[in-house]
C-alpha cells in the first residue's frame, strides 16, 4: 500500500538539484537496508524472510513522477542491471525523445489515464499544451521499445464476459 501526504514537484524539464545515479543507486540501497533492518528482532519475522529483504532484486522507476526526465536515468538502468537488480519504469507518455533514447529495462509501462484528448486533459491536467500529441508520439515510440509480441483482441472476450470491472494488460518488455 501507498501513501502520499505530500504535493511532488512537477515540470515540463528537469529543474533540480541532481545527484548522479551512482548516489541515487546506493542512497536507494542504503535506505532499502536500513527499513527490512527495522524488521530485525520483531516478533513472527522469520531470519529466512529477512535475510531474502536483504536481496534486492526489483526496483521500482516510478510512482511518484516522470522517471524519464531524470538526466542520467540511463546511467542509473545500467547500474541496477549490473547489480542484477531489474528495473521497472512507468512512463506518463508525454516525453516521447526521452523514450526513445531509454535503454532496455526489465519492465516498461506506459499510464494511459482516459482513451480521448478531453477525458485526457480533465483527468491528468497537462502541464504541455501539446499534451494529446506528446502522448501519441509517445506510443508510437514505445512501439519501437516492445519486444513481446501482443494482439489485444485476445482480451475482448474477457472484457466482454463481464468478470471484472478492471483489466490490467501487461505489455513488458524484457532483457
Amino acid at each position: 500500500m501507498l501513501f502520499r501526504h505530500h504535493s511532488n514537484p512537477v515540470g515540463t524539464s528537469w529543474q533540480w538539484k541532481t545527484d548522479d545515479a551512482q548516489t541515487v543507486c546506493q542512497g536507494a540501497i542504503d535506505n532499502h537496508y536500513k527499513m527490512i533492518n527495522t524488521f530485525k528482532g520483531v516478533p513472527g519475522v522469520l531470519p529466512a524472510r529477512l535475510a531474502e529483504g536483504m536481496q534486492i532484486r526489483h526496483c521500482a522507476l516510478s510512482l511518484v513522477g516522470e522517471p524519464i526526465m531524470y538526466p542520467h536515468i540511463n546511467e542509473l538502468i545500467d547500474i541496477l542491471h549490473s547489480k542484477d537488480i531489474s528495473s521497472f519504469l512507468v512512463t506518463n507518455a508525454q516525453f516521447p525523445d526521452e523514450i526513445r533514447k531509454l535503454e532496455p529495462v526489465t519492465q516498461l509501462y506506459v499510464s494511459v489515464d482516459a482513451a480521448t484528448k478531453d477525458s485526457l486533459k480533465k483527468i491528468d491536467r497537462p502541464l504541455f499544451r501539446d499534451f494529446w500529441e506528446r502522448f501519441l508520439d509517445s506510443l508510437k515510440a514505445l512501439k519501437d521499445k516492445v519486444i513481446i509480441p501482443f494482439d489485444r483482441s485476445r482480451f475482448n472476450d474477457l472484457c466482454a464476459s463481464g468478470s471484472t470491472n478492471s483489466l490490467s494488460i501487461d505489455i513488458s518488455q524484457r532483457l
